[in-house]
């Protein structure tokens, strides 16, 4: 209420509150599907192999798909990871011959 205390809900308000929570349930799951979809066929995707050796960034922002951060002849940021670019292909080869595609 106006003073700050706590108040218990009426009926119809504790209704419209799991009728929100149950739709945002419902949203997150449908998110969550559509995530898992996607890696799913991300994964039987080749991967992608970058093509800039060198990406500058002062700070880091995350992995980057096969790329290390590190400081190097360029300066300081991501330089490509040929070892991690070695096991994604590796690994794409390895679901391509166990029939994973």
């Amino acid at each position: 209420n106006e003073k700050g205390h706590w108040v218990k809900p009426d009926k119809e308000t504790l209704a419209k509150m799991k009728e929100e929570w149950e739709q945002q349930q419902k949203e997150e799951k449908v998110r969550s599907e559509e995530v898992e979809r996607e890696a799913e066929e991300a994964s039987r995707r080749p991967p992608e192999i970058p093509t800039t050796a060198f990406i500058p960034s002062s700070r880091w922002e995350g992995p980057k798909f096969c790329y290390a951060f590190t400081t190097g002849d360029e300066g300081t940021g991501y330089y490509i990871d040929f070892l991690q670019i070695d096991e994604a292909n590796d690994d794409y080869a390895r679901r391509q011959v166990k029939g994973e595609q």
